[in-house]
């Protein structure tokens, strides 16, 4: 049986050591699988699981003696360990951000916790516009983006087992899930069978056992943007894979190497599955295009290669005097001779896709008196970030100059709701007091000229 074999001749990067802060226990095997990956391509990987060491995070970080460090979603990691680090540090990001929902505003509290202080910030998906600005909008830098691959094939490989599953299912358990199922199980008279299972021989056999196999998004929030990892283990096997629909056919093409159904359509699902169970030849056809496909064109090596390509390693641990850049304050206004950290720092006041750039063009146009312009500025720095506490109170500032109280008022509320303690609110307050009385006064001018008329 004709089996890929993985990529295993060392990269550019080989001699490189990284510290890898993943989930390592439990059913979280994708983390396995990139050290894997990393090691197959010349790197030494320091494994470090965040989540079961939290309490001693900061001293296993500190000691090690790496080129970079990697921090595969790092929830609630202590931003203040971070920023101590005296190497590279990266944030691989991939959950759903960009919503209004509350699971969206969880996750992305997640990243407004610690994302500002990483080095590089690359969203663990295609280039998803919605998600990368908000990164930008978050005050992160260097943000880009690298597709996650999940491609074993000493794991999810072609086995001879035979086909004794109609429809099965592989993944944990959820009302939307269930419903779903449980509308297959009622409207056709074919068997689906829904299996919880972590053990990745276990999940081998029922794909290879599995006539079509099924994604379905966990919860409603779940992006459709991008296809689901499981889609390349179903693929890996050689299974035929019927998902639910994604945004943007990037890496798989619908009819040609998977099926999709509409999402949030229990119908289209169910007349793709009698369709595809009552055509095996199409069906296994699109399976071995799929399985082909994607050997030939993805690889997990090629995407850690990716990731490591993003930092700049020789810039990392250079320092340099202030008068090289004119002057030496990272991102956050303190000062540094880091060469990466006050680079990033140009950066994004550079690009404009940043609300940093918005916002030091509005206070270089209000250090030049153009009180209009720096206002428009403004206008877009918080059209991009809404609750930036410099930004609101610079905004008040010029609204001041254009003697437009009432939208100075109006800012400096909205500033104090984000932050009670803002250093610079009594400044503030004075400012608008002393506009209060040149106003009054200026209108008690024109009544006595008025009156004396």
């Amino acid at each position: 049986m004709n089996n890929y074999q993985p990529q295993t001749s060392p990269s550019r990067h080989k001699g490189r050591k990284i510290a890898l802060v993943a989930p390592f226990e439990e059913n979280h095997h994708y983390s396995h699988l990139i050290k894997r990956a990393m090691e197959r391509i010349g790197v030494e990987v320091v494994p470090v699981d965040y989540r079961r060491d939290r309490n001693r995070l900061g001293a296993i970080l500190s000691s090690l003696d790496v080129d970079a460090v990697i921090v595969n979603r790092g929830e609630w990691i202590n931003p203040d360990l971070i920023r101590s680090l005296k190497v590279p540090t990266m944030l691989w990001y991939g959950e759903y951000i960009w919503g209004d929902d509350a699971d969206a505003e969880a996750r992305r509290g997640e990243v407004i916790y610690n994302g500002a202080v990483f080095d590089y910030v690359i969203w663990e998906g295609h280039n998803e516009p919605k998600a990368i600005q908000l990164l930008k909008n978050l005050n992160c830098s260097n943000v880009s983006y690298v597709y996650p691959v999940r491609i074993a094939s000493d794991i999810y490989r072609k086995i001879d087992e035979g086909k004794i599953y109609d429809i099965s299912f592989i993944g944990s358990k959820s009302p939307r899930r269930e419903k779903f199922l449980n509308y297959i199980s009622e409207n056709s008279k074919y068997e689906v069978r829904h299996f919880v299972c972590y053990n990745l021989e276990e999940q081998v056999k029922i794909i290879n056992r599995s006539k079509i196999c099924l994604h379905i998004n966990f919860a409603n929030f779940t992006t459709h943007s991008q296809v689901n990892l499981r889609v390349m283990d179903v693929l890996g096997c050689g299974g035929f894979m019927l998902s639910e629909g994604v945004e943007y056919e990037e890496m798989f093409i619908g009819g040609e190497h998977l099926a999709y159904f509409k999402p949030n359509d229990p119908d289209d699902l169910l007349h793709k599955i009698n369709y595809y169970l009552e055509n095996e030849k199409e069906r296994e056809k699109i399976a071995e295009r799929g399985r082909k496909y994607l050997f030939e064109n993805y690889s997990i090596e090629k995407t850690v290669t990716s990731l490591l390509d993003i930092i700049d390693f020789d810039s990392a641990n250079k320092e340099i005097k202030a008068s090289d850049y004119g002057y030496a304050l990272d991102k956050f206004g303190t000062p540094t001779k880091n060469k990466l950290h006050i680079e990033n720092s140009c950066r994004m006041m550079i690009d404009p896709s940043y609300p940093q750039h918005h916002h030091m063009t509005a206070y270089k146009l209000f250090e030049l008196g153009d009180y209009d312009g720096a206002y428009k500025s403004c206008q877009r720095a918080l059209e991009l970030c809404p609750d930036q506490p410099i930004t609101l109170d610079l905004m008040t500032r010029v609204s001041i100059k254009l003697g437009n109280i009432i939208g100075a008022e109006k800012q400096f509320r909205k500033l104090k709701e984000i932050e009670p303690s803002y250093a610079g609110r009594r400044e503030l307050e004075k400012l608008i007091s002393i506009e209060k009385i040149r106003n009054s006064v200026s209108r008690s001018h024109k009544k006595m000229e008025v009156g004396s008329d």
